[in-house]
């Protein structure tokens, strides 16, 4: 939910997926202004290094 409250991802109910789903995900890859909203927003929740964080966390627990 928190990638759907910061703009990052879409939102279909489970109830209302048989209905909409392919519908949203149709207009949403043609609608480019959106797909860069999306990708934009996403971008600014990631960590930079991430990869670096997890392998520095991991070599903490193996020592």
């Amino acid at each position: 939910m928190a990638l759907v409250n910061k703009g990052a991802a879409l939102l279909v109910k489970d109830v209302e997926a048989p209905e909409t789903l392919l519908q949203l995900a149709i207009k949403t890859v043609t609608d480019e202004q959106k797909l860069a909203d999306l990708s934009e927003n996403v971008k600014k929740m990631g960590l930079q290094n991430s990869a670096d964080v997890i392998a520095e966390e991991v070599m903490k627990l193996i020592k």
